[in-house]
Formats: structure tokens, sequence, C-alpha cells
């Protein structure tokens, strides 16, 4: 509970009371200040309307497809839900797009799976990585060498 800012006001001492914050740590976090410029940052985050995040209670709800339903947040403001109807089509990019729109202008947030691409591959395919698992593979797959990985870098200039 509590607001989350209060660690920037807290010593060294009481942050290392907090279980697993070693001396390293407590040390960084009490030094912020150094590392991190607060004006600008919370200057950023009142042009973006955001705010600190704090742990509350789970907000749930039910409601049938094709249905919308207004959820009340903590803060008091209200998320208005739409929930996909069931003959939705979410293999057509361009239609997903339209309908995100359509209901983002009425102030509505859509749910379900809007878009998949019937077309897609699985990530290990798209990234060509190996069948077998890394931890199985020796030093000598692993560590390519320094001329394998100057060539390497030197395609990536």
């Amino acid at each position: 509970g509590g607001d989350p800012r209060a660690v920037f006001t807290s010593d060294k001492r009481r942050i290392e009371s907090v279980k697993g914050v070693g001396p390293v740590i407590g040390a960084t976090i009490a030094a912020w200040r150094e590392h991190f410029d607060l004006a600008r940052e919370e200057e950023r985050m009142a042009r973006a309307a955001t705010d600190f995040i704090t742990t509350r209670d789970e907000i749930t709800t039910q409601y049938a497809p094709g249905e919308v339903v207004d959820v009340q947040q903590h803060d008091g403001s209200t998320l208005r839900l739409r929930k996909l109807h069931a003959d939705y089509d979410a293999t057509d990019r361009y239609a997903a797009m339209s309908y995100m729109q359509t209901h983002q202008a009425r102030g509505e947030v859509v749910t379900g799976l809007l878009y998949i691409d019937p077309l897609a591959t699985d990530l290990h395919t798209a990234l060509n990585t190996s069948d077998k698992p890394l931890n199985t593979m020796g030093a000598d797959l692993l560590c390519p060498g320094s001329k394998a990985l100057d060539k390497i870098n030197a395609s990536l200039r």
C-alpha cells in the first residue's frame, strides 16, 4: 500500500530493511537523484497524462459476445469494453483496424482476438532458430570465434 514515490524520500537504512534489498541496491536507490532527472520525468508523465499505478484488488467482469459493459475503475473513472461478436472475422487486417477505430471513436475498448495473420509462421521459423536447445550445445557452436564475430559485426555496420 501507500504511495510508491515514498521510496525516493527514504534513507538507505530504511530501504535496506525491505526483504531482498541489500547494501548495493539500497545505496543505488538512496542515491537516485545522481542518476535521474525527476523534474524532466514528471514533465514527461504530465504530457503523457500518466501517473504511478499502485497495487489494487483485481477488477473483473463478465459479458457476452457483442455486448458492451461499463467497468468502474479504482479511481472512479469508467472503462467501456466491447467484446467482439461471435461471427467476427479476425483474419481481415483492414477490417480489424477499421473496427477498432470506429469503436474507439465511441469511447469503447474492443476486447477479444482482433487480428490473426492466417499465413504467419511460428517465431522459431521466422527467426530461423535451432531445433536443438542452446544449453545442450557446446562452446564451439555457441562461440564461433573472433573472426566469425568480426564478420558478423562488419555486416551490421
